[in-house]
């Protein structure tokens, strides 16, 4: 868990104690008041305390055949005063539940149960600009797709803009088996490490040989070793760049 939301959950601990106490003394002083008005009826005046919290229709409607005092008005202000402080404490309650469930920690926790529910999802391993164009497609098409990231910093960011992610190194075995790789129908490697590209293909082959495996490689004389390794298809991204602008120059060529 993060410090700065240590930090947050204190204070929201620290408001909601002040909070509870100022309840509680506003509580304390209507029963003290009812209990005036009833003549030292205490059963009476606990009911009414407890209508009021616990009744929609609130103590008014019920309350008006009672005797009145002199301090009413002053017990009409406790009551309002006792209104705002419950709606205080239902919305410092409600903001800790969302501040809980917004945090990074939880998210983790709730991509760890979301991933153990896919099926003939995608895998991909590393989080780059590279695997943010795959993911942008991936979620337009509606497909369910896992990313395994060892950075924190990128990590978050991917969880960030709502992709579901495995916080760890995809060359190992565990969060292969974490982002559901028997399951899985295509895993991408997209690292710029030509060769924690190779490591983590050999490791999903290893769990699961049907798994379409689709590598960037970098250097395209690795690519033989890639295939090797049981890669279906290998990506060079310069290859692949310079492909797409000889075409774009034949066919600007072609339209002059």
């Amino acid at each position: 868990m993060s410090k700065i939301f240590q930090t947050d959950i204190a204070l929201t601990k620290h408001y909601l104690l002040f909070m509870f106490i100022a309840l509680v003394a506003i509580v304390s002083f209507s029963f003290i008041e009812l209990f005036i008005i009833f003549h030292g009826d205490f059963f009476t005046s606990l009911y009414y305390v407890l209508t009021y919290f616990f009744d929609a229709e609130g103590v008014f409607p019920k309350y008006a055949v009672a005797p009145l005092t002199s301090n009413f008005p002053f017990f009409v202000m406790l009551l309002l005063l006792t209104g705002i402080a419950r709606i205080t404490v239902i919305g410092f309650l409600i903001a800790i539940i969302i501040d809980v469930l917004s945090s990074r920690d939880i998210r983790k926790m709730l991509s760890k149960i979301e991933v153990k529910h896919m099926s003939n999802h995608v895998i991909i391993c590393g989080y780059s600009k590279f695997s943010d164009e795959i993911a942008v497609e991936l979620s337009r098409r509606l497909m369910d797709f896992v990313i395994i990231e060892g950075n924190k910093v990128a990590a978050d960011t991917a969880r960030d803009l709502g992709y579901t992610i495995i916080e760890g190194d995809f060359k190992y075995e565990i969060y292969l088996k974490t982002a559901m790789i028997n399951t899985a129908r295509y895993i991408i490697f997209t690292s710029d490490d030509d060769f924690e590209n190779i490591l983590g293909l050999i490791s999903a082959k290893k769990l699961s040989p049907k798994v379409k495996a689709i590598v960037k490689a970098n250097d395209e004389n690795l690519v033989p070793k890639m295939f090797r390794a049981g890669a279906n298809v290998c990506i060079v991204p310069e290859a692949v760049a310079g492909i797409y602008i000889g075409e774009e120059i034949i066919t600007h060529i072609g339209g002059n």
